[in-house]
């Protein structure tokens, strides 16, 4: 069986690196880095375990399921919790933060990414990172 790959999503991907990338000044500098992590992490296995596991269509996105928009979730906060807590320890925020609350602001991303990555949009590599970058510096302010 031959699968025929899009490159269109790999140009959209790559292209979605920018708006976090834009994100590096401040007070976006640490909310970038999140939603890097949220869109690789997130995206990636929204991707494989709908795939795999995705039997029940989203209600409002028939292209998307459950168990992809639940695995992009828990994959982007995780990742996005660990890279934000390798950052912390290293010193690279603006103020010290706690890793609970850490954890809670990247919850917050993965939930506003996971939102983003499950509607019927084109381009979702676009609105996944502009999601945790926007659910990031409203919660942490930096």
């Amino acid at each position: 069986m031959v699968r025929t790959v899009s490159v269109r999503g790999s140009a959209v991907f790559s292209n979605g690196h920018f708006c976090p990338r834009g994100a590096r000044h401040r007070p976006f500098r640490s909310a970038g880095s999140r939603s890097y992590a949220v869109l690789c992490f997130g995206d990636g296995a929204a991707e494989l375990a709908g795939r795999r596991w995705g039997r029940t269509a989203l209600w409002y996105n028939p292209k998307k399921t459950w168990a992809g928009t639940l695995a992009c979730l828990i994959a982007g906060m995780v990742g996005a919790t660990a890279y934000t807590s390798l950052f912390s320890r290293l010193e690279l925020y603006d103020r010290p933060v706690g890793l609970g609350d850490l954890a809670a602001g990247c919850m917050l991303s993965a939930t506003a990414a996971a939102v983003a990555e499950s509607l019927p949009l084109e381009g979702d590599n676009l609105t996944v990172p502009l999601a945790a970058v926007l659910t990031a510096v409203w919660y942490f302010g930096f």
